[in-house]
């Protein structure tokens, strides 16, 4: 097994020893523990084929959560099983020496320390990694401490052993994201004998070793592991290769780096293609000029490679036109190999260009090609992926949804809505087809598709539909937050430079809205009108208590509250939900919504930059005596409902019910400005700062920033904004 597989692997050991902390919410069970100890003493039979049933029951038997959780009775029967189980160390069968060590590091018993150790030894790498995890479960926070040390013991299994325990908790932490600077105090006092151990005899201690130093990412590594380039074992030189370009991901200064790789791009292809790569991770003018000089090798298989790095240059981010037009000239390359490099490159890029080869790809290609080209296909809806990688996402797992392949998909003159709810109902996601923006280019929801494809993946039968019905490459589609849009590329780019960009959001009260927004519903609504949608997301949102939508800026912008919607859409996060819905009612990027004093206010996109402008806190009069006693009243949170109320009804109110708050409005001046009394608003609110509401009032009346306050001897004078010397939006 290769290192970085192994350590996974022995990651998924601990997390099913509960090292991940995942407890049961079941009560002990005594039945549960005296099944146990019928088990442990079953590993002692003769007969092998029943020692290997007791071990596979035993696995499912033992409580995997935190010790502590155990209850009593199954503690006890641990306790006594240890003796049994440090004997079952030793028996012939893999099966049973793996669950004992298993169970072993779950006792938490000292005593097994020491025959875990000596197991170490074992030939088997899957008892090895168990034995490394039940290690780690007895010793806790101290494991990489001793592993460490280990890395100097007489017998190289146990220094691989080691190593690789190391790799495998630091990919523990990378995955739950604590992975970062600075490091733990462990991961850093390894570092020095896990460069010692790149000298060890044993290719395999040095491997591990490698792929540990990949996992931690000191730049201390950075010189050991150059040269390791130069190392006798193909597997270790691969290993180091591609922990240099992770090195430099993670802001290291990797360019002591670049001629050294670039020389190993002239390896065996095994480690050419780890060279290239990480010098696409690297970037910067020399990585970039070595891959383009690449771009142009005789061999098929360096292009190939060179294509591949180049596009982590472009990931990486460059502003150098070379790159991407090398990967696209690629497509071209007379090597089927380059070629399928390039397309490749370029889903992963997340470029629409990508299409039309793969899916030339998979009707021409052999059957790894067309499996690669489909893969490709579905991973283009993921949109461009840049700097590393993440935590997994919502996106990314719609993504492996669209990777299930089905044996066919035949329609004959079936319109292009049902074939795309077919292929989000076969995937089991949230699939949103924006027609607003659809039709505009031509593509109507009654298109007619004909296909017939035969065990193809859902990412590229959707790809297929969308190529047959749009021959210009206008229509793209991507997965936002879970949800695989359908939309016009244009409208799909616009979309993602926007997304996440929420005024106001910056703020506690801004943050503690988005955390509501974050939670997920389903909808499931055809032709309801836009209005009854913002409503029903109002109410069913526990904690979103004011939304505001500024209707006379929706209308203006061409947007009735009676608009109909049709919304089908699985376990969706409001956010995302909100920003379809306006998306189709208006056109991508048009309306947007900003948080501010606990109230979702929604509108155009330009009222919301000057509303995000605008803080009605810094008013002229506030840093006054009597403007600070003013404002501390506007400070208080109300809770209104106003229904088509008009705004001298409006001041009265606030008057009559808000201790000492004083509204005088100048209805002279406001008249000439062409602002009326009788302007009505209607507005629903709850424990919003009386003045944000007020602030509220004169926008929705009378537009953005036309209106505003003052405060002065113990009043809120309301006049034309000019008047105030406000800059009117």
């Amino acid at each position: 097994m290769r290192p970085f597989l192994a350590a996974v692997v022995a990651a998924a050991v601990l997390t099913s020893a509960g090292l991940a902390g995942a407890a049961s919410s079941k009560p002990p069970d005594p039945a549960k523990a005296q099944k146990v100890a019928a088990l442990v003493a079953q590993l002692k039979d003769r007969d092998p084929k029943v020692r290997i049933a007791a071990a596979q029951e035993l696995r499912r038997a033992v409580p995997w959560g935190p010790r502590d959780e155990m209850g009593t009775a199954m503690q006890a029967a641990l306790e006594k099983a240890v003796d049994p189980l440090i004997a079952a160390l030793k028996d012939p069968e893999v099966e049973v020496r793996s669950v004992a060590a298993m169970v072993l590091g779950q006792t938490g018993n000292r005593r097994a320390f020491d025959p875990l150790v000596a197991a170490m030894r074992d030939k088997e790498e899957r008892i090895r990694q168990a034995v490394t995890g039940a290690i780690s479960r007895i010793l806790g926070s101290r494991a990489v401490e001793w592993f460490a040390t280990a890395l100097k013991h007489s017998d190289p299994k146990v220094r691989a052993a080691a190593a690789e325990a190391i790799a495998m908790h630091a990919a523990e932490r990378a995955r739950a994201g604590r992975l970062g600077d600075p490091l733990g105090k462990p991961f850093t006092a390894a570092v020095g004998p896990l460069i010692a151990a790149l000298d060890d005899e044993e290719a395999e201690v040095r491997w591990n070793a490698v792929y540990a130093l990949d996992h931690i990412g000191d730049p201390r590594a950075a010189e050991p592991l150059i040269a390791r380039l130069r190392d006798r074992d193909t597997e270790v030189r691969d290993g180091a290769a591609g922990a240099l370009g992770d090195l430099a991901l993670r802001g290291a200064d990797m360019d002591a780096a670049v001629e050294p790789l670039a020389a190993a791009m002239r390896a065996p292809p095994f480690v050419s293609g780890a060279a290239a790569q990480s010098l696409g991770m690297i970037g910067g003018p020399r990585a970039t000029d070595a891959l383009l000089a690449a771009a142009s090798d005789p061999s098929p298989g360096m292009r190939g490679h060179a294509v591949s790095g180049l596009g982590w240059v472009a990931r990486v981010g460059t502003s150098d036109g070379r790159v991407k037009g090398a990967i696209l000239a690629a497509l071209e390359d007379a090597g089927t190999s380059v070629r399928r490099s390039a397309a490749e490159t370029l889903a992963w890029l997340g470029d629409r260009r990508a299409v039309r080869p793969l899916l030339a790809m998979m009707e021409a290609g052999d059957e790894r090609t067309r499996y690669n080209a489909m893969v490709s296909l579905s991973q283009l809806l993921r949109g461009p992926r840049t700097g590393l990688p993440g935590q997994p996402s919502a996106d990314e797992y719609a993504c492996e949804r669209l990777y299930r392949r089905v044996d066919r998909i035949a329609f004959a003159d079936k319109p292009l809505k049902d074939v795309l709810s077919y292929i989000g109902r076969q995937a089991g996601i949230s699939l949103h087809a924006q027609w607003r923006g659809l039709e505009a280019i031509g593509v109507k929801p009654e298109a007619k598709v004909t296909v017939d494809l035969s065990n193809v993946t859902l990412g590229a039968a959707l790809w297929h539909v969308l190529a047959q019905v749009d021959a210009s490459d206008r229509v793209g589609c991507r997965i936002r937050e879970g949800v695989l849009v359908v939309s016009t590329e244009a409208d799909l780019r616009a979309a993602a430079r926007d997304a996440g960009k929420v005024p106001g959001a910056d703020t506690p009260k801004g943050r503690e809205l988005l955390e509501l927004l974050k939670r997920r519903v389903g909808l499931d609504f055809e032709k309801v009108s836009v209005q009854d949608v913002l409503r029903y997301l109002s109410e069913v949102i526990r904690g979103l208590n004011s939304v505001v939508v500024d209707w006379k800026a929706l209308k203006a912008a061409g947007v009735e509250p009676a608009t109909p919607l049709n919304l089908k859409l699985r376990q969706v996060q409001v956010s995302q939900i909100l920003r379809l819905v306006l998306d189709d009612v208006a056109g991508t990027g048009k309306l947007g919504f900003s948080v501010a004093d606990g109230v979702l206010f929604i509108s155009t996109a330009a009222d919301l930059r000057a509303y995000a402008a605008r803080d009605w806190r810094k008013v002229p009069g506030a840093d006054t005596p009597n403007g600070q006693a003013v404002m501390g009243r506007l400070e208080q949170p109300v809770d209104l409902d106003f229904e088509a109320a008009s705004i001298d009804n409006v001041f009265k109110y606030l008057n009559a019910v808000c201790t000492r708050l004083n509204i005088v409005a100048d209805w002279a001046a406001l008249e000439k400005a062409g602002c009326s009394e009788s302007a009505t608003v209607t507005l629903k609110v709850r424990r919003v700062p009386t003045g944000r509401f007020l602030a509220l009032v004169l926008d929705l009346a009378y537009g953005q920033g036309k209106v505003a306050f003052s405060v002065e001897k113990g009043y809120v004078h309301v006049q034309p904004a000019a008047g105030l010397g406000l800059t009117t939006p």
